[in-house]
């Protein structure tokens, strides 16, 4: 897999010029300029023989992004100058748009997607004490509002848990069960997990602290973005391949705003693709890291569960075949 750098690189090829060129996707990780008349994307625009994109980049923003944090920096660099290549400025035939999914250990879909995609809701914090983040059930609460001290002391149940959160931190993970490998839409048997109830956290922050960005034309949007991405945390590569798909897939689509939605699987003259931007080994799954040695990676999170291997494998596999067979 060619690295970030070697992106960037080819993206500023100066023999071509953005006007007379279009963007040729050589692997999931390269973007190769080329002319027009030699690609099998058109220039997009009125170009007769060009065709619309769809395209997702899936950004790595873990902790080791900034070891050196050149990285991190060259990703930067090529997520823009690719955005700046595929999105063109006639879309009255041919349409182009990209669409944001930076992973780490979690992916943060924002306020906006976060109860359409897990069910789950915001409550008020009514402890009397906003740094605990508890909202406690009305048996706790007296007729005055404050919390029965039966619920604060050590013989009560313990209300500081996820179950019983304020406040969520706008993260999720894996989906497990029958669609964990699936572009279903969340829903019934297929919502996504909240992070602090994978990771038993109360905590109303999450990493990566850079939101999902769907589908869109709009350079400064996107740009902006990548512009603000900073590092932390470890990674889970196949949650951000996974969203990467999601942001395509139109099973999705009355997740996202109107202009975000992806076209239907088979349509004519659109290519749906997915971009990988990162440096490192898979190893952390529903918000619990594993290691990435031999061992590590055959650990099974739970009885008839697969590995963290498994996952990694159909998260690079899988997912990236089902798309192609979708084209």
């Amino acid at each position: 897999m060619r690295s970030t750098t070697e992106i960037r690189k080819r993206a500023r090829r100066p023999s071509v010029r953005a006007t007379s060129a279009c963007i040729k996707v050589v692997t999931t990780a390269t973007a190769a300029l080329c002319p027009s008349s030699a690609c099998a994307v058109g220039a997009g625009g009125n170009n007769s023989k060009g065709e619309s994109l769809e395209i997702s980049l899936l950004l790595d923003l873990t902790g080791s992004m900034c070891d050196p944090c050149s990285k991190i920096d060259d990703l930067k660099s090529a997520a823009k100058d690719l955005v700046d290549i595929v999105i063109w400025d006639d879309q009255s035939a041919y349409t182009s748009r990209v669409a944001l999914s930076p992973f780490a250990l979690a992916v943060n879909v924002g306020s906006t997607y976060f109860n359409k995609l897990t069910n789950k809701a915001d409550q008020t914090d009514n402890d009397g004490s906003s740094s605990k983040n508890i909202h406690y059930p009305s048996s706790c609460i007296r007729a005055d509002g404050s919390v029965r001290n039966s619920c604060k002391d050590s013989t009560s149940p313990d209300y500081n848990t996820p179950p019983y959160i304020a406040t969520y931190a706008k993260c999720v993970v894996e989906r497990s069960g029958t669609e964990q490998y699936s572009d279903a839409a969340p829903g019934a048997g297929a919502w996504l997990p909240t992070w602090n109830e994978k990771a038993g956290s109360m905590a109303k922050t999450c990493s990566p602290s850079a939101e999902i960005v769907p589908l869109t034309k709009n350079r400064d949007t996107l740009k902006t973005a990548i512009d603000a991405f900073g590092t932390g945390g470890t990674t889970a590569g196949q949650l951000g391949t996974a969203f990467a798909w999601y942001m395509l897939s139109p099973n999705w689509a009355n997740i996202w705003p109107a202009d975000s939605k992806p076209a239907a699987y088979g349509t004519a003259k659109l290519r749906k693709i997915a971009v990988l931007m990162t440096d490192g080994v898979y190893y952390t799954l529903q918000a619990h890291s594993y290691g990435d040695n031999s061992s590590q990676a055959e650990t099974r999170p739970g009885p008839g569960r697969p590995t963290v291997h498994q996952h990694e494998n159909q998260g690079y596999r899988g997912l990236y075949r089902r798309l192609s067979d979708r084209q």
